[in-house]
């Protein structure tokens, strides 16, 4: 499938009930070099949140292993919604993010920041440098849905409110 024939399907697909297949084509297909793009961007914005630089820090993680970082939490998005974030795969995809991040104390706040990072990061930078807007049409936003999905699988608690038909703030308290 090409490169128009594929975005002529997801404008006829229904962004809430397929965002998890456009979600797919879009970082795969359509925009994969500018989707890692995103995603290398989001990395840097969790270091400017003093808490969650702390912890980063205190762990070494990024120091050791900042490109296996970088291929995990691209491998586990992909993971997550390769079968849906509903399907026993995706929950247990999920479940693994959990126990690896469980052993710290994390904030259920630094928990959103980092989701709304890794989610909404690639999605602006797709919007300003992709060869399209990610949204193929108005309010149609599988970015959104997609983070309004993942947050109860990898949060305590749902964001504060619906990110989808929004352009969700990255802003940490």
């Amino acid at each position: 499938m090409g490169r128009y024939s594929r975005l002529e399907r997801i404008r006829r697909m229904d962004p809430r009930h397929d965002h998890e297949q456009i979600f797919q084509w879009i970082t795969r297909y359509e925009f994969p070099w500018d989707y890692m793009q995103g995603v290398s961007v989001a990395f840097l914005r969790d270091y400017g949140v003093p808490r969650i630089s702390r912890l980063l820090d205190r762990t070494q993680e990024f120091e050791r292993a900042g490109q296996k970082r970088y291929d995990d939490t691209v491998l586990i998005a992909y993971e997550m919604v390769r079968h849906g974030m509903d399907s026993p795969h995706g929950r247990a995809t999920a479940r693994h993010l959990n126990r690896i991040h469980g052993r710290y104390r994390i904030a259920n706040e630094d928990y959103l920041y980092v989701l709304a990072t890794t989610v909404v990061g690639p999605k602006r930078w797709i919007d300003r440098y992709g060869w399209r807007p990610s949204r193929p049409k108005p309010r149609s936003d599988p970015f959104g849905w997609t983070l309004d999905d993942l947050g109860p699988h990898w949060a305590h608690q749902r964001p504060p409110a619906p990110l989808a038909d929004e352009n969700p703030p990255m802003e940490h308290r």
